[in-house]
């Protein structure tokens, strides 16, 4: 059983050329070298995964080997064939000219997080996010080669990617690797790739209603397509921050209110803080503490559009920590008329 999958490892399709397997190589490499990570283990890991894989699938003997068998073959191993391994070569050949990646490649799709406050996740609101996204590079126009130095036409198969005769003889041309054409100039901008990273400066509609993990989509936001391939969707992942006044649950919203000794015997109107503003409530004489109040409709939109939800307004009494002589005589004839004081 195959212990590695090399070419899941370099992120190319099994009928790779070997203009694609370096240029997969390079812009991993970029990524993962030590001199650019540093210390961290798993990215010189994944740079020593990267570079067992390279090794092994630009080597024709050992790709053939690994193709065939599973395992690579020992660098500078004999090229011992089988008499079997002529029609295996054409059979590969055929199947890798059959997947070889033509025409249009969508872009990947990228998630970016953005955090807001609560007030701002009740209302809607617009934001702007800085990202940096892959896209066509504008020096050479996605070609990866200067526009004035185009790729050459290959003088061993004049162009047509392929040799010998006909079907299964006709074999992808060695010179060419089956492109049909000869790469003498890279774009210096992007080495090549025909792509590269731009940073970009994008306007986001929050919607009110919005929770930590909601995703808003921006079509066509993401990586660049290649060959003419549509781009990806950025996807705007909100993050709500805590606000300590209020503790959210779905579209309802509790709160804690501390009240005074008077406002609780006597009652009377009294402001109450909402996610987007303030309310006005009545609070009744007797009110005890602990004692809950819902303000209907004043708790957080919802994405669906169907009926706000509830400010549940939970009362707690504020008891002075200390007293004045005059103040506690006064309470104690009070206590003699009000006996639940």
């Amino acid at each position: 059983m195959r212990a590695r999958d090399y070419y899941k490892t370099l992120n190319i399709p099994k009928g790779a050329s070997d203009a694609e397997i370096k240029r997969a190589y390079r812009r991993l490499a970029r990524q993962y070298h030590p001199d650019v990570t540093g210390d961290d283990v798993r990215s010189t890991e994944r740079f020593k995964e990267i570079t067992e894989a390279y090794e092994v699938l630009s080597d024709p003997k050992r790709r053939r080997s690994y193709d065939l068998f599973g395992a690579p073959s020992p660098p500078g191993a004999p090229d011992e064939r089988s008499p079997f391994s002529d029609v295996a070569d054409i059979f590969a050949d055929v199947m890798r000219r059959a997947s070889r990646r033509t025409g249009p490649e969508p872009g990947i799709d990228v998630e970016h997080a953005l955090a807001v406050t609560l007030a701002e996740a009740a209302t809607g609101c617009e934001r702007t996010v800085d990202v940096d996204l892959t896209r066509a590079c504008d020096q050479c126009a996605g070609k990866g080669y200067p526009p004035d130095k185009p790729p050459e036409t290959c003088p061993d198969c004049g162009g047509s990617g392929t040799k010998g005769g006909g079907f299964p003889l006709k074999r992808s041309c060695g010179r060419c690797d089956g492109l049909g054409s000869i790469r003498r100039y890279t774009c210096r901008a992007c080495a090549g790739e025909g792509q590269r990273k731009v940073p970009e400066r994008l306007k986001v509609t929050v919607p009110a209603g919005v929770d930590t993990g909601t995703r808003l989509r921006l079509k066509g936001k993401g990586e660049a397509g290649r060959e003419g391939g549509a781009a990806g969707d950025l996807y705007v992942v909100i993050q709500v921050k805590g606000d300590e006044r209020f503790e959210r649950d779905g579209a309802d919203v509790h709160t804690t209110l501390k009240v005074g000794l008077r406002q609780a015997l006597l009652g009377g109107k009294i402001e109450v803080p909402l996610p987007d503003g303030l309310a006005v409530m009545t609070l009744p004489s007797g009110t005890q503490g602990g004692q809950v109040f819902r303000i209907k409709g004043k708790g957080m939109p919802r994405l669906q559009g169907d009926k706000p939800g509830d400010v549940l307004v939970t009362v707690q009494l504020r008891v002075p920590k200390q007293l004045s002589d005059d103040a506690r005589r006064l309470i104690e004839r009070l206590a003699e008329t009000v006996p639940d004081l």
